[in-house]
């Protein structure tokens, strides 16, 4: 895939030129910027007596050049160039006469990218210029387990889950020139380099009503690595960005299909070490001042929520349950007046 031929151009002043160029040089405004993006993927199967092997392997690359012109008073350069490699094996079958089904598997993946940034203002009276190598690296085993017990006519199931992630950032900045930092010297090289790990379980205990109707309940972490802000001071790239992790507790029904819709819930993803790597979620004082006025609103109707980041009592666990089961039933009700 290519993105080509999109420029600035200079459209006011003594310089601009009418219409649309398509060329352009460093007086009238700045040569197209150029984005190529290429990706693979191979998919292997092997069908077993009561399972399935799958390897996953995929290769992305991208290559930036983007030019930007501000009426001739600050023009950026800036390029870009990664590429990352993925490879995940998985296991996915069925034992003891198909009442457990399992999916468990292997995950790794690797990104190297560059980055440079060169600003001027004044038509160069001043520049800000640095370059940023990065590597990030991230390697997880999981696996998922759903047993039918054979009670309640096989409507009940009961889901398991485990992955552990171990995460690898490091960038390394070099300021070329610092007109507008004067504080930082001309070759100063910094390196931020930090590891992360995670255990994320997750538990779901689902019942089917009638054929049409089902609902569960759902206990999970989810999980993002920390990383680093390439267009950082020298201090905080040194620091990085701390790790993000969420607890999450709910339920939901779905109605006239078999089809299972689950909770939107956290998800780790790989994060890229250049550009938007690590980009801080919501402020934990937000967070803290969000959980407190609904903790006070449940308190004022004579309720009190399971949620939090600790350890419930029972009894709070049973209450929520028994919420949502009352929950059920007047969305059931409701349907059936329609």
């Amino acid at each position: 895939m290519n993105f080509g031929n999109h420029f600035y151009q200079v459209v006011a002043g003594p310089t601009a030129v009418p219409g649309r160029q398509e060329k352009a040089n460093r007086v009238r405004g700045l040569h197209p910027s150029d984005t190529e993006v290429s990706g693979h993927n191979l998919t292997l199967a092997w069908d077993l007596d009561s399972a399935t092997v799958r390897s996953i392997s995929a290769y992305r690359e991208l290559d930036s050049q983007t030019n930007m012109n501000f009426v001739d008073i600050f023009t950026q350069d800036n390029m870009q160039a990664q590429h990352q490699v993925s490879q995940e094996l998985q296991l996915v079958g069925d034992a003891l006469g198909d009442r457990i089904k399992y999916a468990t598997g292997l995950f790794f993946f690797e990104e190297n990218s560059r980055e440079s940034l060169a600003s001027l203002f004044g038509g160069g009276a001043r520049v800000d210029q640095w370059h940023v190598k990065s590597q990030s690296s991230s390697a997880a085993v999981y696996g998922q387990a759903t047993w039918t017990p054979p009670v309640l006519e096989d409507r009940l199931g009961v889901t398991l889950g485990l992955r552990y992630t171990e995460d690898s950032r490091k960038a390394t900045k070099t300021y070329v020139r610092t007109d507008l930092s004067p504080a930082v010297p001309v070759g100063l090289v910094v390196v931020g380099d930090r590891d992360f790990d995670s255990l994320n379980p997750a538990v779901t205990l689902d019942y089917g009503f009638t054929t049409d109707i089902r609902g569960y309940a759902k206990y999970s972490t989810g999980y993002r690595a920390g990383g680093f802000s390439t267009q950082s001071t020298p201090d905080l790239l040194q620091r990085g960005l701390r790790p993000r992790g969420r607890r999450r507790l709910g339920g939901r029904r779905q109605v006239g299909s078999a089809r299972q819709a689950p909770a939107r819930e956290p998800r780790r993803l790989p994060q890229q070490v250049h550009g938007s790597a690590g980009r801080p979620g919501p402020h934990p004082a937000g967070l803290r001042r969000r959980a407190e006025r609904r903790q006070r609103d449940d308190q004022g109707r004579g309720t009190r929520k399971c949620g939090g980041a600790g350890p419930r009592p029972d009894g709070q666990s049973l209450l929520l349950l028994a919420r949502w089961g009352v929950r059920l039933l007047r969305r059931q009700r409701r349907g059936v007046r329609r």
